[in-house]
């Protein structure tokens, strides 16, 4: 629009003055003039006799300031649909292009280059759209409905198709079965401070960590074989955020949202963290606050969270209070040190002996029966308040084709404080992973990893931690796996599980398989 309307004008102007400069022939040195009397000494020979000629060349005088004028009009017209606020650029009696001299004032233009050249007209009129697009008082201008989106809306999703076998399975034959997972959400910053967003996934909402054999949290992914059945599709995300700007490095979050936590990174990304799910999402209220460099770390975070868990009309409600101390320190150029304390304290498990949670959602934590039926009368034998240290140790020496891209080297500990047996209430993992996928996702990233984990039964929550190995507690094993992304944001994954019952699950200390072929793409 800019540049169609600074081209038009300088057309027409151009047209405007070549069709006088056509009449008055080459231009000759401009000599002294009366102010008061109209002179036609300049004027080819013929003119100068010719009062028709001179007449006419009054009249595309007059032509041509008639043409500066709708100019003008025209520019404050742009002016009001791109600011209807704004005063006008330049007094309303000074044309956007002027010619030397003036008619009324009783003088023809002098023909020697007076009038403004194509560039400083384009200058000029560049000027004058430039301003329109701001406020009087240097403001921008109200952004459209489309710009706003493209700013403050952000996409996101993912879909993953998985392959997964399970050998030597200590609760039945080997297991083969195909899983589809579709995520879909959506951050909007509604202003500077404030941000809303949510997310769908598929899954039923009420469905277990693994439906058929145990229970747990709820998980997204849909199985096929049921008959042709339509997925279902839920939402798993719905939350505020407010970080006020008079508190630089705050953040308040209210509803259902990421679980806050800074989690292990090698079971976290590849599967799932082995206390806390990440198909689980907390309901309630966190805040956190970040000191950009405190006590000679670069990077000190403080996270502290509240969370419904269980709600009863009649009966005290079930809750979870968490929390985390996080800090990270550049070690030498390639090193990074990052390291942290979690807690997590669930309360009130059984309120009034209400077995919702230890019965339906339970998948391998000690239970104590209190009624007729072993597998509904059971209560929680243990409280659980949780403590998570947490060490990454990072190398990074910034440069793609060296030998070491990148290196990631992790530990962590789990101890539940509220443990019944001290025999059972301990739990570790140790990993690495190597590989540029690790920080890009660009086509031809890959990364490899291994962790080595041990969870005693009471060393974690089971309603909420991990589904990807084939026993929730009470269990030794590794994992390994190697991805690789064919396309960008595209990921192709080969992973195995292997579990070993710390204690016997019945009279059974077989170990268990389970193979994974991934295939997954975010967008």
């Amino acid at each position: 629009m800019k540049n169609l309307f600074r081209a038009t004008i300088i057309l027409w102007c151009c047209c405007s003055t070549g069709a006088v400069s056509d009449l008055l022939g080459e231009q000759p040195q401009a000599t002294e003039r009366s102010s008061t009397a109209l002179s036609y000494s300049h004027l080819p020979a013929d003119s100068q006799t010719n009062p028709a000629l001179a007449k006419r060349i009054v009249e595309l005088e007059q032509q041509v300031s008639e043409t500066q004028a709708q100019v003008l009009q025209m520019e404050r017209q742009l002016d009001q649909l791109t600011r209807p606020s704004r005063p006008p650029s330049r007094p309303a009696t000074e044309p956007t292009v002027r010619l030397a001299g003036s008619i009324v004032a009783g003088e023809l233009p002098s023909h020697e280059s007076t009038a403004e050249s194509p560039d400083t007209m384009t200058a000029a009129i560049d000027r004058d759209i430039d301003e329109s697009s701001s406020h009087a008082g240097g403001q921008a201008a109200p952004a459209s409905l489309w710009d706003r989106l493209e700013r403050d809306l952000d996409i996101f999703g993912q879909m993953r198709v998985r392959q997964e076998t399970d050998f030597e399975r200590i609760t039945g034959p080997t297991r083969n079965r195909q899983r589809l997972r579709l995520r879909f959400g959506a951050d909007y910053q509604t202003n500077p401070e404030l941000k809303i967003g949510g997310r769908l996934t598929t899954g039923d909402r009420k469905s277990s960590l693994e439906p058929v054999d145990r229970g747990g949290a709820p998980v997204s992914y849909q199985d096929t074989g049921d008959v042709f059945d339509k997925f279902e599709i839920n939402i798993d995300r719905l939350f505020a955020t407010f970080t006020p700007e008079c508190l630089p490095g705050t953040w308040l979050s209210v509803g259902k949202f990421k679980n806050p936590i800074q989690l292990n990174p090698i079971f976290d990304s590849p599967v799932g963290d082995l206390l806390w799910d990440e198909a689980a999402q907390p309901e309630g209220v966190a805040i956190g606050y970040s000191f950009p460099s405190c006590f000679g770390f670069d990077l000190v975070r403080v996270v502290l969270g509240e969370s419904a868990v269980l709600e009863l009309s009649n009966l005290d409600d079930t809750g979870l209070l968490f929390g985390q101390l996080w800090a990270e320190k550049q070690l030498g150029c390639s090193w990074r040190l990052s390291s942290g304390i979690a807690f997590y304290d669930w309360n009130n498990l059984n309120p009034d002996g209400n077995t919702t949670l230890s019965a339906e959602n339970n998948s391998g934590n000690a239970v104590i029966v209190v009624g007729p039926d072993p597998l509904k009368d059971g209560i929680f034998a243990s409280e659980f308040r949780i403590l998570n240290p947490l060490v990454v140790l990072t190398y990074d020496d910034g440069d793609p084709c060296s030998g070491l891209e990148l290196l990631q080297l992790v530990g962590e500990v789990f101890q539940n404080t509220g443990s019944f047996d001290n025999d059972r209430d301990f739990g570790y993992s140790v990993g690495a992973a190597y590989g540029p996928a690790i920080r890009s996702q660009d086509r031809g990233a890959w990364y490899a990893y291994y962790a080595w984990a041990e969870v005693q039964q009471e060393s974690v929550f089971t309603p909420v931690a991990q589904d990807d190995f084939q026993q929730a507690t009470n269990f030794r094993g590794h994992m390994f796996g190697l991805a690789w992304y064919l396309y960008k944001s595209t990921e192709l994954r080969l992973s195995f599980l292997v579990d070993t019952p710390i204690e016997p699950i019945g009279v059974s200390e077989e170990t268990e398989w389970r193979g994974r072929l991934d295939l997954t793409v975010g967008f």
